[in-house]
Parts: structure tokens; C-alpha cells; sequence
């Protein structure tokens, strides 16, 4: 999970409560907290809590701190090849996290079919092949999703790629569901 505040405070501390017993989790200077997936760990009486001291003497209820979780899962390498075995063992470990997921979300989880490029710098000009053979293959593979890159497994399947090459500078790739899947479950603003 990152944290987002653009004050660039983040809470003094963030901990895990389960039965009185408190496990801190870490905050990097990035707004990552390192941690958050043990809450899958624990019960259902487990709490998130935080202490920040910016709030000492305010109401309960005042307008304070606001969390926004994003359960994107992404693929661990981001060096910028991606074979067409580790992109399909990451399509399967997608549906499986979802599936793992409290409530509507475990049972509605589509087949995750497509990967997602997002560029950490929103204004990156796109820039990923197809390869085989570490050739690059001149073949059209994506579609557009609000603004971000989605390309279909089978397709690279389809077009004989044994990997997908990304450059233009730091990225996070994504498995997703298909376009109909997305634009049913999750609206443009959020993505």
C-alpha cells in the first residue's frame, strides 16, 4: 500500500491491532507501507490504526487524514523484459490474489487476460515491442484504456512473441481483465 498526502506528512506511526496485541508498520520516505499484506494474516477483529500528532486535541470527527487503498498487484520485475511465461504466471497469480480478497470482489474476479503498462511519469510516450527470438515483431498489440496501454496475452500468443520489451523509464506492469471486464468493474477516473 502507498501513501498518499500531499503535505508529505505522513502519520507518526501505523500499526496493525488484533485482541490489545499492536504490530507497527513501516513508513519509507516514499509513502510505502511496508507491512500491509500481513493484514491477510490476521482475523476479522484485526484494526488499521494511526497516531498522528498533527490531530492532538481535535474532535473525534473533525476532517483529518484520508486513506486511499489501491489494490493493484503488479509484476515484480520491471526491468523491462518480460518473457511470455512469466507474463502468464502473472496473470494466474493475479486472479489468485483477487480471489484471496474479503467480499464481492473474491467472487466476481474475471479471468485476468491482458497486461497493463503504466509509466511512473504519466507524460511517458509509450514504448514496448513484441519480440521473439529478441527480435523485435512489427505487429500492433495494444489497446487503450483511459489513457493507459492494455495488450492481450493471446495476442502476443497469436503473433509468435516469446516476450515483451518495455522502455521510455520506470513502469509498473499490471495484470488486468479484459476491456469489457475493466470498463464493467472499474471507471476511468480510477485508473
Amino acid at each position: 500500500m502507498i501513501l498518499e498526502d500531499k503535505s508529505q506528512h505522513f502519520a507518526d506511526r501505523f500499526f496493525i491491532k488484533e485482541h490489545g496485541e499492536e504490530t507497527n508498520l513501516i513508513i519509507a520516505s516514499d509513502g510505502q507501507l511496508l507491512g500491509f499484506e500481513t493484514l491477510q494474516d490476521y482475523s476479522d477483529d484485526v484494526e488499521l490504526c494511526h497516531v498522528d500528532l498533527r490531530r492532538a486535541g481535535l474532535p473525534f470527527d473533525a476532517d483529518g487524514i484520508s486513506l486511499d487503498m489501491n489494490t493493484d498487484i503488479q509484476f515484480h520485475n520491471q526491468s523491462g523484459l518480460h518473457s511470455l511465461d512469466e507474463i502468464n504466471d502473472g496473470l494466474k497469480d493475479g486472479k489468485s490474489h483477487y480471489k484471496k480478497m474479503v467480499g464481492a470482489m473474491s467472487v466476481f474476479v474475471p479471468n485476468m487476460s491482458h497486461v497493463m503498462v503504466k509509466y511512473d511519469d504519466a507524460a511517458q510516450p509509450l514504448d514496448f515491442t513484441a519480440m521473439k527470438g529478441g527480435v523485435a515483431l512489427d505487429e500492433p498489440i495494444e489497446i487503450v484504456y483511459c489513457d493507459l496501454p492494455m495488450i492481450k496475452v493471446k495476442d502476443l500468443e497469436a503473433i509468435g512473441a516469446d516476450s515483451l520489451r518495455i522502455l521510455g523509464g520506470p513502469y509498473r506492469l499490471l495484470p488486468v481483465p479484459s476491456l469489457a471486464a475493466m470498463k464493467r468493474f472499474e471507471g476511468c477516473g480510477d485508473a
